[in-house]
Parts: C-alpha cells; structure tokens; sequence
C-alpha cells in the first residue's frame, strides 16, 4: 500500500510532500471477506525482525484503547459496538495467522 508506493518513489526520486487541500477518496470494504483479503495483504508487508511469540502476542493481545474505540460513537447501538469489536478481533487473528505463517516459511 502506502508504504510499497512510497518506497517505489523514492527510489525513482519523486519527492513526496504533505498537501493540505488534497482529498484522497478511497472506497471502504463491503463485505467481511473483503477486510480478510486486506488483513492477509497488509500482514505481509510488516517486517520479520521480531521473534515469533511477540509477533505472536502482539497479534493475540488487542490493545485496551482499539477494543474501547466502538464504545465512543453515541450513534452506534450496543449490538453495532459489539459486532465491531468482533470484526476487529477476527481480524487482527487473521493478521496475525498470516505474520506467523510467513514467519515461519522464511526460516
């Protein structure tokens, strides 16, 4: 993603700058098999220079402030704030399957 386009400019010597008045419209993903497909793609650009339990760990331990995030929309009913969390933690599983599987293949 941002990071690969990123890397590619840079190497090419495009200079990268902040725009203030530059809207980038992206649409969202629509179905749960869509997010799993972003999960898988997005776990394998991080890098493999941590051992395998904190890859491991970190994936399985969410942090307390992205469970509590749903709980902050008054819009949300307590059945939408739930399912969020549940997608959230299905994916960061997913994520975390994928780290530890391509780990795992490198060695």
């Amino acid at each position: 993603g941002d990071m690969e386009w990123s890397n590619r400019a840079s190497e090419k010597n495009i200079s990268i700058s902040y725009a203030n008045d530059v809207v980038v419209y992206h649409p969202a993903r629509a179905s749960i098999n869509e997010l799993v497909i972003k999960a898988r793609r997005v776990s394998r650009t991080i890098f493999y220079n941590e051992s395998h339990y904190k890859v491991f760990l970190k994936g399985l331990l969410p942090s307390p402030s992205s469970l509590m995030k749903p709980f902050r929309h008054e819009d949300l009913s307590i059945f939408q704030k739930l399912t969020a969390v549940c997608i959230y933690y299905f994916l960061k599983i997913i994520k975390t399957k994928e780290l530890f599987s391509s780990k795992r293949n490198l060695l």
